[in-house]
């Protein structure tokens, strides 16, 4: 009988390990097969790394340089990274996932199967929830007596081992480093406080090496390793305001309020010891982060708070086993149902098949690999130029760049890419980010040639998406044709770095009111505004969301239209007047500044589309004119 009941244990922690690992390791690698949003900017990443542009300089995103244990697509230059990464990645969670559930209740064991194989529908999850699964690690060493003799060494190397992929997290997803660093602060400050010197001194150790090596490892100089992290925090700064999106305000009260079930249940069980204060703050942490990426952007990302309260309820019971604990499990399913249901209507459908794609994927991959080691390069290659065949950009001499997003166009087009660092216009959230766009094509690197198109996210004002870098195109570049739906922009013989301006006015103003702008003939009017949150619209925002903005402009020809605004990005010049909806509409700005007759400015305002009391009741503007 004790055989057969360690048989089982071993085939349990088989089947878990088994099943990370497939999830991890993208053996059957995505390949580049439609021309939008989010294919662009994964190949546009894999190609910068291949390229060893510099990120935190050159290339700024949200992701790093291993994105591709991410976003699971395949590319010549960087697949070796991607499997070596997400391998290294997939046997630390299996080991740390293992080590928890040595005595968990079988049933629980099942669901944390079930979890991993069917319910991971954004990576999102997978990549929080080993944040948590170190934080029970830890709470599991200082609740049992400390190790002595050669287990004490054990124990060290394991950590040591466990920690290191807190510095290989956030080079695959910059913004991960809020997690992981609150995580590593929250345990160094546990060990400490029960005098477990050694181990509060392994977490800087393996962090720091980790990161150190990863970096290098991946093609990047170690001198632009703290600028990737400045540039992350810009990004993190401003993507709450610039990214959100109302949805089901029930997904939002139903996942809070098990949350707040489940943080409340722990304090139950454990009291306000340290060990338990520790618990619930990890839980709070991953549940939060969470929260946040799930719910600020409100659409399938609430996949991620579906999966995550589901798993964070599981392992809850591997610690507290009780009817309490199962309780939460049951309201946490519940909520999971709730969310996950309005993505998929035939949710059990979409859970089989996702388990079936687990292991399927993973099995085709490697035999694949094994037989035909080329295969996957020469599908790449077909790929793209499929996707060429549709768009058919030109070969241009020297270098080339894309805006605002295409760039899986432009790199199966076989041009030489020259990428600004914010390498989708939408992504320039702040002045800083913009500003970054704008000296680019002012430099000495600035490309060659330039494919233009006018695609704004999220029905904003159209010349925010890249707006500062618009006064040097225009001033910079001249249209030669249109290609494939795009405008193609040649750099000037003798273009000018700084382009000269104007102020033509300047003044204070308040939300909701009409201001005038100033009467010019055949001039271009770029404006800075600066639109600040109240001090409730920060605590919002840093929480959850703030209200977002609106603005309406009025045309010389009576017309008004209504857009979303950010104000983050308004921080930077944009064109105000006159108003340029498309790619046609640019070109003519090369012809007459007036473009076209009748979509001069002649006034706008700004309000606040939920709450008004986010925001600042009064702004600052400036208004711009080109010099000549």
């Amino acid at each position: 009988m004790p055989f057969l009941l360690n048989l089982a244990k071993i085939t349990a922690y088989s089947l878990i390990a088994i099943t990370v690992l497939c999830i991890f390791i993208p053996l059957q690698p995505m390949l580049p097969l439609t021309n939008s949003l989010d294919p662009s900017w994964v190949i546009g990443i894999n190609q910068a790394v291949s390229q060893g542009t510099p990120f935190g300089q050159e290339m700024i995103f949200t992701f790093g340089p291993y994105a591709s244990i991410y976003s699971k697509a395949y590319h010549p230059g960087t697949d070796t990274l991607m499997l070596l990464g997400s391998a290294y990645l997939g046997i630390l969670y299996a080991t740390a996932l293992v080590w928890i559930m040595r005595s968990c209740p079988w049933l629980i064991q099942v669901g944390i199967w079930l979890v991993l194989a069917g319910l991971m529908f954004a990576m999102d999850t997978l990549f929080f929830s080993y944040a948590l699964l170190i934080g029970l690690y830890c709470f599991g060493l200082v609740q049992s007596s400390s190790p002595q003799g050669h287990k004490k060494w054990i124990f060290l190397v394991l950590s040591f081992f466990l920690f290191s992929a807190f510095g290989l997290y956030p080079l695959i997803k910059g913004t991960l480093f809020v997690l992981y660093l609150g995580l590593a602060i929250l345990a160094f400050c546990l060990f400490l406080l029960k005098k477990q010197w050694s181990q509060a001194l392994i977490i800087p150790i393996s962090i720091g090496s980790a990161l150190t090596f990863f970096w290098i490892f991946s093609g990047q100089s170690i001198g632009n390793l703290l600028p990737y992290f400045e540039s992350t925090t810009e990004i993190i700064s401003g993507y709450s305001e610039a990214m959100s999106s109302p949805g089901n305000p029930w997904e939002v009260a139903s996942y809070s309020f098990v949350t707040l079930a489940l943080l409340l249940t722990i304090l139950k069980k454990g009291g306000a010891s340290l060990n338990n204060l520790f618990l619930i703050c990890i839980f709070f942490l991953f549940l939060f982060v969470s929260f946040k990426s799930g719910f600020v952007r409100h659409d399938s990302h609430a996949l991620i708070c579906g999966t995550s309260i589901v798993f964070a309820s599981l392992l809850l019971n591997t610690i507290y086993f009780s009817r309490l604990t199962q309780a939460v499990l049951l309201a946490s399913c519940i909520v999971f149902i709730q969310i996950d249901s309005h993505y998929f209507p035939n949710l059990p459908g979409a859970v089989f098949k996702q388990i079936e794609l687990t292991y399927l994927s993973s099995w085709n991959g490697m035999t694949s690999r094994i037989t035909s080691p080329k295969a996957l390069e020469v599908q790449f290659q077909v790929s793209l130029e499929r996707l060429h065949e549709k768009t058919k950009l030109p070969l241009l001499k020297g270098a080339t760049d894309i805006y605002p997003h295409d760039q899986i166009d432009l790199i199966a087009s076989g041009n030489t890419w020259n990428s600004r660092p914010i390498l989708q216009s939408y992504s320039a959230y702040t002045s800083i980010l913009s500003a970054k766009n704008r000296d680019h094509i002012l430099g000495v690197n600035a490309p060659e040639n330039i494919f233009f198109n006018i695609e704004p996210q999220d029905e904003r004002f159209p010349s925010l998406d890249g707006g500062a870098s618009w006064s040097g195109l225009l001033k910079n570049y001249q249209p030669a044709s249109m290609e494939a739906g795009f405008l193609l922009l040649k750099k000037r013989a003798a273009p000018k770095i700084n382009p000269g301006e104007h102020i033509i006015a300047r003044g204070s103003y308040e939300l909701t009111h009409w201001v005038d702008l100033p009467e010019l003939q055949s001039k271009l009017i770029f404006s800075k505004m600066s639109i600040n949150l109240s001090l409730l619209g920060q605590l919002k925002n840093i929480l959850f969301k703030s209200s977002p903005l609106g603005i309406a402009v009025r045309l010389k020809n009576g017309t008004i239209k209504h857009y979303r605004f950010v104000a983050s990005m308004a921080k930077s010049e944009f064109l105000l007047s006159p108003l340029i909806e498309n790619v046609n509409q640019f070109e003519l700005l090369y012809q007459n500044s007036q473009g076209v007759p009748g979509n001069q400015v002649s006034a706008f305002s700004i309000w606040a589309e939920g709450d008004p009391r986010d925001w600042q009741k009064t702004y600052t503007a400036i208004f711009i004119t080109p010099s000549d």
